[in-house]
């Protein structure tokens, strides 16, 4: 468990692709402990209960189910032959509901319709004089073909369809990512377990010249080929689990080619300055105006130095009416806006900013204005009937009231020229980042108007909402004290030198200079390193299931 803590604490800087949080109870235990428990019962009285009416002649001489199939009863017959329509029913539904919803959809419809047909053309073999075994490797055959065929072959590319039904979105194709590769290895263990005849003779053929190795040969298959099922659910595990290490193995590489460290996650900046718990006795609100009066270090690398500060506070659209939602807040200082505007830009502007050098201005100068980030806005009119029972439910359950996320309703996230857009923003409780402060009753919430939407979400500063620093004091009403500084090193100046002269200039602060490459750098590590252990679980549950074997 500590091991697990320091190194989640990691994953929270600069390169890491996700997050672990912990929460444990002791109800959450006990329902844990019951639910395997459950499970364990469940699976024992339902072997009981096949062994219970197992036919002694058929354990014996270890014939199929199908064999004892006059022995059952009339409920079980009706549901043998009613699976196979119905599971091709629901293919159909999909694949009506689905059509020009996506590629994996319409897939999987297909996939439900193949089985479900193959099941029903199975039963209606079942009476007539053909080998049990024959029917089985007559329909398994044809679903591992299918499967193959359905999952292989790349028909949006075939039918020219790519950007119109079988087009693909974020969710689906992640569900396809991991949908195609279980779905490929059912099918060709499912078309090679059931044709191994086939291929014992053929393999027989071709090494028959070699007299001793046909014996040895036909004995290795013969064996794994009594018990098909537990021979294909061998093959199916360990095919996924050496899959599932060959996609690791190429996300472990793709990560570390492709998250890097670029303008728009640093903002231009290379140092980030953040204060500790020693910053208390000698707290920072001016980093420039520091850097000017004191005499301890060498700062003259030092070429630019930004401020962000960041407030949590409860946000209302004005036109919306009284929708309080949970918002972040960043308050941007000059030298922030300096490097920013040669980095970020905007997808849309208020009437009245000709261009995005007219909004950075606006906001360097005015603090009634802001600029949001493009997830903010939605075209909806306003939140769901459901997700406000669902708040309203939370809320009663916490015992206090739980704000939904902030929200520019009635906004096309398209949209090039923004409407007349103001917002209401006041405090929120530190404690509870969704509620009001206690006394936040008297306290009259501060009008922005929203100047400018970026054209990414991603920025330095990270909040959805940025103003000018100055607008965070009256909403406070107290001294704004930045939660980082930024610094910009002069070209040709050596970045760790800079960071060192930082920390000595204000040890009395208890100042942190970390510089931005090696924080992102360690982060991509601990992820890199975490993704490694699980690969390792994987190849090491691998190794153990052959050994077993």
């Amino acid at each position: 468990g500590g091991i697990f803590n320091n190194v989640s604490s990691q994953l929270g800087v600069a390169g890491a692709i996700f997050r672990f949080n912990f929460h444990v109870q002791p109800n959450s235990i006990l329902i844990t402990y019951c639910l395997g428990v459950i499970l364990t019962f469940g699976v024992v009285t339902v072997a009981s209960w096949r062994v219970s009416h197992l036919n002694i002649v058929t354990a014996i001489r270890a014939l199929p189910d199908e064999s004892n199939a006059k022995t059952r009863p009339l409920l079980n017959k009706i549901w043998r032959w009613a699976f196979g329509p119905l599971l091709a029913l629901l293919g159909y539904y999909c694949w009506a509901a689905a059509w020009g919803d996506g590629y994996t959809n319409v897939l999987m419809a297909i996939t439900l319709i193949l089985a479900g047909l193959l099941i029903l053309v199975e039963r209606a073999l079942e009476p007539t004089p053909i080998r049990q075994e024959q029917v089985q490797r007559l329909i398994f055959t044809l679903l591992g073909l299918g499967l193959l065929a359905i999952w292989t072959v790349p028909w949006d590319a075939l039918t020219g369809q790519a950007t119109s039904v079988l087009d693909q979105s974020g969710p689906l194709f992640l569900a396809a990512f991991a949908l195609r590769a279980p779905m490929i290895i059912l099918g060709a263990i499912l078309a090679i377990m059931f044709n191994a005849d086939a291929l014992t003779w053929l393999v027989s053929h071709l090494v028959g010249g070699i007299s001793s190795l046909t014996p040895v040969l036909k004995t290795a298959i013969a064996y794994p080929l009594s018990t098909r099922l537990r021979t294909g659910m061998a093959m199916v595990m360990f095919a996924m689990i050496i899959c599932t290490v060959v996609i690791m193995a190429v996300v472990i590489q793709a990560t570390q080619a492709l998250i890097t460290l670029d303008a728009k996650q640093s903002a231009g900046f290379e140092i980030t300055v953040s204060p500790t718990l020693l910053s208390f006795f000698d707290p920072i609100t001016d980093l420039p105006a520091r850097m000017a009066t004191q005499t301890t270090a060498d700062l003259s690398g030092v070429a630019a130095v930004g401020a962000v500060a960041r407030e949590s506070v409860a946000a209302c659209q004005a036109a919306a009416g009284e929708i309080w939602g949970s918002a972040q807040l960043d308050g941007v200082d000059q030298g922030y806006l300096d490097q920013a505007r040669q980095v970020y830009g905007f997808q849309a502007r208020a009437a009245g900013y000709a261009d995005d050098a007219a909004v950075w201005d606006a906001l360097r100068t005015r603090s009634d204005v802001a600029i949001v980030t493009p997830d903010l806005l939605t075209d909806a009119t306003g939140p769901s009937a459901d997700s406000i029972a669902a708040n309203a439910d939370a809320s009663e359950a916490a015992g206090f009231e739980i704000r939904l996320p902030f929200q520019l309703y009635g906004v096309d996230p398209a949209i090039a020229t923004l409407p007349e857009l103001w917002i209401d923003v006041r405090p929120a409780n530190g404690d509870n980042p969704f509620g009001d402060r206690s006394n936040a009753d008297g306290v009259t919430p501060q009008r922005l108007q929203i100047i400018g939407v970026l054209d990414d979400s991603s920025t330095l500063a990270g909040s959805q909402i940025q103003t000018n620093l100055a607008a965070l004091a009256p909403l406070t009403g107290q001294a704004v004290t930045p939660d980082h500084f930024y610094v910009k090193v002069q070209e040709g100046a050596d970045v760790h030198g800079v960071a060192r002269e930082l920390e000595r200039a204000f040890l009395s602060s208890g100042l942190d200079a970390a510089v931005m490459a090696e924080t992102f750098a360690a982060g991509r590590n601990v992820t890199r390193g975490i993704l490694q252990l699980f690969q390792g679980f994987m190849a090491l549950g691998l190794l153990v299931g052959i050994a077993a074997l």
